[in-house]
This record gives C-alpha cells, sequence and structure tokens, in this order.
C-alpha cells in the first residue's frame, strides 16, 4: 500500500475542512434566511390582523377583501387569507381560497404552524381577539422554502467546482510550502560521520521551515563538535595509554632475558601501573560526564574541611621546594555537593600550582561570597601562560608544552566537575608574576 505522503494529506484535509465549512455556510444562510423571511411573514400576519380588529372596533364593515387580497409580504410574493368570526362565534367572513387547515383557534397572538389537508404545503398563522371579534390572518411558507431550496441547490452545484480550484491550489501551495523540507531531507541524506560539516539549505523565508533548518543546523553543529571530540580523545587516549604499556613490557622483557627479578624495574612497572590506573580513573569519569551519567551523591559541607586536609597535603610536598603555602578560607562558608568529586577539583588545581611554580615561590589559596555563589582562587607563582594557549587549556589531554609532565586531564575534570554542581571553572590572569584560576560553586541551599 503505497503510503500517502504530508502533501497529499494537507490536500486531502484541506478539501475536506472547506467541505464541511461549505456545508456549514450554505446551511447557515439557508437557516438565517428562512428564519427572516418567516420573521418577516410573522410581522404582516401580526400587522394585518391587528388592523382589522381596529377596523372592526370602529364599526366597518367585515368586508375586507381591499385588505386580505391586495395584501402581499414584503420582499416575498406571499398573499395572506383571513377569517373573521363575530362575538356570537358565526363567520362573516373568508378571504377567497382560503387553505383547508384543520387548526383549532389558538391563544390570542401565538404563532401557528399547520400543514393543508392534502400534507403538500405548510402555512403560518396567528388568531388575534378584540371587542368580541376573532381574526385569524393564515400566510403559506411553500413559497420560502423553494427559495430556500433552490438557494441550497445552488450551493450544491457551487461546491465541487469551488472544491476543485481549491484543492488544486492546495496541492500548489503544499507543493511550494514543502519544497525546502524536500531540499533539507535530500541533503540530510547524504550527511555521514565523514562529512559533517554539511548543512542543510536554510529557506530565504523566515518562517517556522527556516527555524526548523537552524535548529537542524545547531544540532548538527554539535554532533560535529561530539564526533571531533571523540576522535580526539580516542586518539589521545590510546596514545597515553600506549606508553606505559610499552614501558611495562620493555622492563619485563628485560627481566625475562636477564633470568632474574630487578627490583628497580619491578618498581618502575608499579610506577607505570599505578600512573596508567589513575589515568584510567579519569577516563572513567569522564566518559561518564560525558554520558550524562555523573551521580553526584550532594551534602551540605563546609569548604573549609574540603579544602583542610588538600593545603596541608600540599604544603607537605611544597616543603623540599621552599614554596610557602597559604590558605585564607572563611569557616562559615558552605557548600552542597559530591565531596569526593569537590576534593578532585581542588586537588588538581592545587598540584598544578605546586608542579608549575618556580623555587621559593608561594600558592594562595582564597575563598569569599559572592552573592549564592563561593569563589574560590587558587595562585601560584609560576611561569606565565602564553595568551594563545590559553582558550585550549581546559581541553583534553592539552599540555602547554611538550616539557610538561601529566596526562592532560586534570582541569577538564575540574571543569566538567563543576559544571556538573551548577559552577565553573576559569583562569582569570596568567602573567610573569602569578597565575590565578577561579572556581565558582553554588551556596548550600542556593
Amino acid at each position: 500500500m503505497r503510503q500517502w505522503t504530508i502533501r497529499r494529506r494537507m490536500t486531502l484535509w484541506a478539501s475536506i475542512l472547506m467541505a464541511l465549512a461549505f456545508t456549514a455556510f450554505a446551511a447557515g444562510v439557508a437557516y438565517h434566511l428562512r428564519s427572516e423571511s418567516i420573521r418577516a411573514i410573522d410581522r404582516d400576519l401580526r400587522k394585518l390582523a391587528t388592523r382589522l380588529l381596529k377596523d372592526l372596533g370602529q364599526g366597518a364593515s367585515p368586508m375586507v377583501d381591499r385588505y386580505a387580497i391586495e395584501e402581499l409580504v414584503p420582499g416575498l410574493p406571499v398573499r395572506i387569507w383571513v377569517s373573521i368570526l363575530n362575538p356570537d362565534g358565526r363567520r362573516i367572513y373568508q378571504s377567497p381560497g382560503f387553505p383547508k387547515i384543520s387548526v383549532q383557534w389558538q391563544p390570542d397572538g401565538e404563532y401557528w404552524d399547520a400543514p393543508s389537508v392534502a400534507g403538500r404545503k405548510q402555512f403560518r398563522g396567528i388568531d388575534l381577539y378584540g371587542g368580541g371579534y376573532s381574526v385569524r390572518a393564515v400566510a403559506s411558507i411553500a413559497q420560502v422554502d423553494e427559495v430556500v431550496s433552490d438557494l441550497l441547490i445552488s450551493y450544491a452545484f457551487a461546491m465541487p467546482l469551488s472544491l476543485a480550484i481549491l484543492s488544486i491550489g492546495g496541492v500548489i501551495l503544499a507543493r511550494r510550502a514543502l519544497a525546502p523540507i524536500s531540499r533539507m531531507a535530500s541533503t540530510a541524506e547524504r550527511i555521514t560521520a565523514k562529512n559533517l560539516s554539511e548543512r542543510l539549505p536554510a529557506p530565504e523565508s523566515r518562517d517556522e521551515i527556516s527555524q526548523l533548518t537552524e535548529v537542524l543546523n545547531r544540532m548538527i553543529d554539535r554532533l560535529e563538535r561530539g564526533f571531533e571530540q571523540s576522535r580526539r580523545f580516542t586518539a589521545n587516549a590510546s596514545h597515553q595509554i600506549k606508553t606505559p604499556l610499552t614501558i611495562m613490557r620493555g622492563e619485563v622483557e628485560a627481566m625475562l632475558k636477564s633470568g632474574r627479578a630487578d627490583e628497580a624495574a619491578l618498581l618502575r612497572v608499579l610506577d607505570e601501573v599505578e600512573d596508567l590506573s589513575a589515568m584510567t580513573d579519569r577516563l572513567l569519569l569522564l566518559s561518564r560526564v560525558d554520558a550524562d551519567l555523573l551521580d553526584l551523591r550532594r551534602e551540605s559541607v563546609t569548604l573549609a574541611s574540603i579544602l583542610e586536609g588538600l593545603v596541608e597535603d600540599a604544603d607537605a610536598l611544597a616543603e623540599d621546594r621552599g614554596i610557602e603555602v597559604h590558605a585564607d578560607v572563611p569557616a562559615d562558608i558552605r557548600i552542597s555537593g559530591d565531596v569526593p568529586l569537590l576534593r578532585q577539583i581542588f586537588g588538581n588545581l592545587l598540584d598544578n600550582a605546586l608542579k608549575y611554580n618556580r623555587p621559593e615561590g608561594r600558592v594562595a589559596v582564597t575563598a569569599r561570597r559572592e552573592g549564592s555563589f563561593a569563589d574560590i582562587r587558587v595562585t601560584n607563582t609560576g611561569p606565565a601562560i602564553p595568551p594563545a594557549k590559553r582558550e585550549a587549556l581546559f581541553q583534553r589531554f592539552y599540555r602547554v608544552s611538550s616539557e610538561r609532565s601529566g596526562h592532560g586531564l586534570g582541569l577538564n575534570i575540574a571543569l566538567e566537575v563543576a559544571r556538573a554542581h551548577g559552577g565553573s571553572v576559569q583562569l582569570v590572569r596568567s602573567d610573569a608574576g602569578e597565575t590565578e584560576f577561579q572556581v565558582k560553586l553554588p551556596l548550600s541551599g542556593a
């Protein structure tokens, strides 16, 4: 079974809706026309009957043919007949051709409908009473129904032609409206992981399709960046893992050839294993971040309790190089987050502050409140980071220079963990004197 396209469905539904609209319009016009015509007849029936009662009350002759025979409803060729009874209930006058109806006399001033004896025509009437006289005024509404029927027949003949014209126009408009989508589908069919740089063609008009194109192109931008980051991640991770594995293989092969275990070689292998294990843990953390699977076990904790042990460890490591470590962290600043992950943020920053510092240098950790955030600064007296390399500083596996050790993952992990907590990490300044990093984390309860 051939699937119906959007163009066909749009045309079909537009035709159905237009047919319903035409039908409702025709029915509404016919109903309004008949209702207004009946109201016009009602007004003239009451007007004539009231006038006859008035004349009879003034002693006029009951021979009122000049009224009844010549009376026509304005705008409609409808004749009115009358029948008059005297106070004794005897008919004293009846218009020639008065219809044969079997309706009992009704309450004063109420309109009524009745079919003819043959049942082919309908009549509208009113009974009025005054001065002892009874006046019945009757008019045929068959001609009104004929006019309404003719109108409906005209609509019935005009509707198919109108629907045909609208359907053809709908097909043309749908084809033009959906042409950009066809071009987008054709282009999207060609886009693969190998040519993610290609984008969907944007229509000239600024409409919903143009907005959809922009949204899809932005999505492709994100996919391209994700694929590129994934490729770089895979390549760099492979390189980082290959190096310690190569070293360990060489040491083990050397020991096998010598036929004895070299304690120094085993220690080097152990160091490489520990380094490889640490890097694997970091890669797993980043993979959970990328997959949005980072499970944060939040708890309210003081910032000082997180930094206290880290600063003490940094001070112990800095003692051999004569580096002074100073911390100024108010005890009343509380943040909410996963404590082990928060320790990784500051542990990585302090590790870099010590590693890339000068002898007899200084490391400072300060904190203060800034609105609903805790503002933490980590400053060291290391060499300046070149301006051209600052933008890439937080990329994975990036190192400012090839001489620098490490895997190039510390700053990226700090950034991703801070973002997961609703905060941020950024380089504030780096000159010949000092390099300063800023960490912002939401305060507890903010």
